[in-house]
């Protein structure tokens, strides 16, 4: 009768994951979280039954999102090229870390929310109607849409194709 060869395989895979939390915890005083809910102070969860995945932890994302609000919050008052001079800088050091991540999807949507961020903040420097126009047919959008992108209620959230 032959074995199954990953009979044991979750307890080989929990026992590496209690090594390493060990080891995390003695060197760097870090918790190492594989559950599915919360996240160590590391911000990355290994989860998975049969096969450990790497992913952000919710309330990595959560500070995440906290930072790139702070960073472009539209009351500071600074340029948009400082503003994405230090938007940039976070970015790419949060890259850095959590680029390895086995979660693509969760990458691109946080792409997209901080994409958005930054189209509503230029659309709040414009302030008025014709002041978007100009700029919006500068950018080579048609007169008809530029026109009609500049005097929606809704701003850019309704009219990505314009801004993006």
């Amino acid at each position: 009768m032959s074995e199954d060869p990953l009979a044991n395989h979750g307890l080989v895979q929990e026992s590496i994951l209690v090594a390493c939390e060990l080891v995390f915890r003695a060197d760097y005083g870090l918790k190492f979280s594989w559950s599915t809910e919360g996240g160590g102070d590391m911000g990355i969860q290994l989860v998975g039954t049969r096969e450990a995945k790497r992913r952000i932890a919710a309330k990595a994302m959560v500070r995440f999102k906290r930072k790139v609000r702070e960073l472009t919050s539209r009351t500071r008052g600074i340029s948009m090229e400082q503003m994405a001079k230090e938007l940039a800088s976070y970015l790419r050091g949060w890259k850095g870390y959590f680029g390895f991540c086995e979660t693509p999807s969760v990458l691109e949507r946080l792409d997209q929310w901080t994409r958005q961020r930054l189209r509503s903040v230029i659309w709040k420097q414009w302030k008025r109607g014709g002041v978007r126009f100009a700029r919006l047919h500068q950018r080579g959008v048609s007169r008809d849409l530029a026109a009609q992108t500049a005097g929606s209620s809704h701003g850019p959230c309704e009219s990505p194709t314009v801004l993006r």
